[in-house]
């Protein structure tokens, strides 16, 4: 069996903006709080447009955390473990799983379904990482 060739590139980063070497922001950031979350191994955290948060944790419960800083709410439970979490443009929640794969959840109705069948055919609030229309 013969070894495929390689030919390594050098990347160069990009210089640091001006912004990157100023002691403080202006205006400065808020103090950073914990949010106390009930639950082993929060792989991910996903901002929805309302304002809360979302996390899933090892025992397959996908948490919300409101805005009002509340405790943490159980929102769905994926029978798997949740590792990557996203908020779709419609509000939605794709959660990749460990055991059962690619998932969408409702997070009004706690409801569990399968996801799309390519990560890349969902749209993102972070439309770095999916653009394509949800299918």
């Amino acid at each position: 069996m013969t070894r495929p060739r390689i030919h390594p590139v050098v990347w160069s980063p990009p210089a640091a903006p001006a912004r990157a070497r100023q002691p403080y922001s202006s205006p400065p950031m808020p103090a950073p709080a914990l949010l106390p979350v009930v639950g082993a191994g929060p792989e991910d955290v996903a901002a929805h447009p309302d304002g809360s948060l979302y996390t899933g944790v090892e025992d397959g419960r996908i948490l919300r955390v409101r805005p009002d800083g509340g405790p943490a709410e159980v929102v769905a439970e994926t029978g798997g473990r949740p590792l990557g979490v996203e908020v779709t443009a419609d509000g939605a929640l794709l959660v990749c799983d460990a055991y059962r794969g690619l998932l969408q959840v409702d997070p009004g109705t706690g409801q569990v379904r399968p996801g799309p069948s390519r990560a890349s055919s969902c749209a993102t609030t972070r439309p770095s990482r999916r653009t394509a229309p949800c299918t």
